[in-house]
C-alpha cells in the first residue's frame, strides 16, 4: 500500500508540473524537492539584472510573498528569491514551501514577472485555451498543491526547451 501512495503522489506531482508550467509560459523550470518540501519556480529573463534591479525585484517578491500569505493568515516556512547572472541571461528564482503555497500565489507572481520584467522574460508561445480550459488548469493546479508534504515522491524537475516541455527525475 506505501508504494501505491507514493507512485500516486509522484505521478500526481509531475502532472503538477506539466499543468503550471503549460499555464504559465514565463516559468522557464519548475522543481519539487520532496525533502525539504519546497517549490522553485524560475523565469528566465534574456537579460542580466543590474545590481540595483536585483535588489529591488528580490525586495518586491518578497513583500509579495508576505503580504499575499498575511492576506491568507498563514505564516509561510519558506519565501527565498535567488538572481544569478548566465552569460547574458538572467535567472530568476522564487523558492517556496508547498505546504503555504497556493495557486493564487503562483498566478499572483507570475502576473509580478509580467509587469516587472515586460519584454524581458523569455518565455515561448502559449497555445489558445479557452477559459473553461484556463479554469480547469486552475483547479488541478490547486487540487494537486493541497495535497503535497514534505516526503511525498522524488526529486522533480520540469524544464522548458525548444517549444517541449521535459520532466526529469533528479
Amino acid at each position: 500500500m506505501g508504494k501505491q501512495r507514493v507512485e500516486g503522489a509522484q505521478s500526481r506531482l509531475v502532472s503538477l508540473l506539466i499543468s503550471t508550467a503549460v499555464r504559465y509560459a514565463e516559468i522557464g523550470s519548475l522543481r519539487f524537492d520532496p525533502r525539504s518540501g519546497n517549490m522553485r519556480l524560475a523565469f528566465l529573463l534574456n537579460v542580466e539584472l543590474s545590481p540595483e534591479e536585483h535588489l529591488e525585484a528580490t525586495r518586491s517578491i518578497m513583500d509579495l510573498c508576505d503580504v499575499y500569505a498575511g492576506l491568507r493568515g498563514q505564516e509561510p516556512k519558506v519565501i527565498d528569491v535567488q538572481i544569478d547572472a548566465l552569460g547574458q541571461l538572467g535567472i530568476v528564482t522564487v523558492i517556496r514551501d508547498v505546504a503555504s503555497l497556493t495557486p493564487g500565489e503562483i498566478y499572483t507572481l507570475v502576473e509580478f514577472a509580467r509587469e516587472r520584467f515586460a519584454g524581458r522574460i523569455a518565455a515561448e508561445p502559449v497555445p489558445y485555451m479557452a477559459e473553461e480550459e484556463w479554469m480547469a488548469q486552475d483547479e488541478w493546479i490547486e487540487e494537486v498543491v493541497t495535497g503535497l508534504a514534505p516526503g511525498s515522491g522524488k526529486h522533480l524537475i520540469a524544464i522548458r526547451e525548444d517549444g517541449r516541455l521535459m520532466v526529469f527525475q533528479k
